[in-house]
């Protein structure tokens, strides 16, 4: 393992190297790869109708992966550099997020649509944050980002209101901004965010 890396991140490597070795037509190990191997698993990724973000995870995790053994000593070759090209994200119309804060029947729900609308942090970021990290006076916010490294982001007014009405209608003392809607109330997770946010994506036939 590596210092500062994070144990889930490992884990998720590994399970990124496994699918993708289902997709690499050969028997020699990972540090002996060409560029034309990772052309090759391209081509078999697309075949298979992996989405566009998919493949380019996992050419991110080939790179990166030899990149770690090239240091290591584990292998001499050249890294091979191949990249899907990049598209541009969608983003959510001032129609579409208020028509999910319509469909919003709870306080924390809008506190947490408005707070990712308005920063742009992650997911992952949001669900670290803790009531201590929330500066109301300033409107900003300190988040921990990959590396564990903290930047600050700012939130605007509507943001504010919303998290100051469901930090006052919370009852619990738990330290983490965001939590479940039942006991025991622990911290929210990511897959908590994500199915919520999924569930609002479909009642108010927003795609994606």
């Amino acid at each position: 393992t590596s210092k500062g890396v994070a144990a889930v991140t490992i884990r998720n490597y590994h399970l990124h190297l496994r699918s993708i070795s289902k997709h690499l037509d050969i028997t020699m190990p990972f540090c002996s790869l060409t560029k034309r191997h990772l052309e090759r698993m391209v081509v078999s990724m697309r075949a298979a109708g992996l989405a566009h973000n998919t493949v380019a995870t996992y050419l991110r995790v080939i790179n990166t992966f030899l990149n770690w053994a090239n240091r290591e000593g584990l292998t001499s070759v050249s890294i091979p550099n191949i990249k899907e090209k990049d598209t541009v994200k969608e983003t959510y119309t001032d129609e579409a997020l208020e028509r999910m804060r319509d469909y919003c029947d709870t306080s924390r729900d809008l506190a947490i649509i408005d707070i990712l609308a308005s920063t742009g942090m992650r997911v992952g970021e949001l669900v670290k944050l803790n009531r201590s990290d929330i500066d109301f006076q300033n409107r900003e916010c300190v988040v921990t980002g990959k590396g564990n490294k903290q930047r600050k982001v700012y939130f605007d007014a509507r943001t504010k209101i919303h998290l100051q009405n469901y930090l006052d209608e919370r009852t619990d003392d738990n330290d983490a901004l965001f939590v479940t809607l039942l006991a025991p109330y622990n911290r929210l997770q990511i897959s908590g965010v994500e199915i919520r946010l999924r569930q609002l994506g479909r009642e108010s036939n927003i795609r994606k």
